[in-house]
């Protein structure tokens, strides 16, 4: 009776940790946000350009233009890009996109600095 009461017990231990391990490992990010951080050196064409680019990925559901001013609102506490003041395009991905393949293409364009994970920061766009 005992050694039948430890095997259930086990047996629903591991299976409520499994699922919440399968949980963490994929569950996407709360936001789903990525920013792609733009060069301030760089013309308005360049940012231009970018930004047609983002807009036709057909992975991108909305995008979202965050100023300087406004970029440092949405990284609470660090600032992944350094001391500099660059604007960002904010990019929500479409259910079942590929983070990784749409970060790829983000870093690839011109004029890109950098492609980084938003925090989740409670706020969304496109809502």
């Amino acid at each position: 009776m005992l050694f039948i009461f430890a095997a259930c017990l086990a047996v629903s231990v591991v299976g409520v940790g499994g699922y919440l391990v399968f949980r963490a490992v994929n569950k996407p990010a709360h936001n789903g946000l990525i920013a792609a951080i733009l060069d301030p050196s760089d013309s308005p064409s360049t940012k231009a350009e970018i930004q047609r680019r983002v807009v036709s990925m057909p992975q991108v559901a909305v995008d979202y233009d965050a100023s300087p001013e406004e970029l440092p609102r949405w990284f609470k506490g660090r600032h992944p890009w350094g001391d500099m003041h660059p604007e960002a395009y904010l990019v929500k991905l479409r259910p079942g996109a590929d983070r990784d393949t749409l970060k790829a293409h983000l870093r690839e364009l011109p004029g890109v600095y950098m492609v980084t994970d938003v925090p989740d920061t409670g706020r969304t766009i496109g809502v």
